[in-house]
């Protein structure tokens, strides 16, 4: 569950996001996305969003995470 994934977390370097589908970012996505970046930094790891709709890298840019948002390579 969980508690597995958080351990796994702690041992990645990287995790990549695709939000080519995301349309809209809620409150909820945003907690785990706060999360998710807090638990990969104290490890020493990077959270990368890519393929981010311009009205969702627009919320990410609000809230001062633009850093995480990566194009296409």
């Amino acid at each position: 569950g969980a508690d597995m994934l958080e351990r796994q977390l702690h041992t990645c370097r990287q995790v990549a996001l695709d939000f080519s589908q995301v349309d809209i970012l809620t409150s909820p996505g945003v907690q785990l996305i706060v999360a998710l970046e807090k638990t990969l930094t104290e490890s020493n790891g990077a959270l990368v969003i890519r393929e981010v709709k311009s009205a969702v890298a627009e919320v990410f840019s609000d809230l001062g995470f633009e850093r995480l948002l990566r194009t296409a390579s």
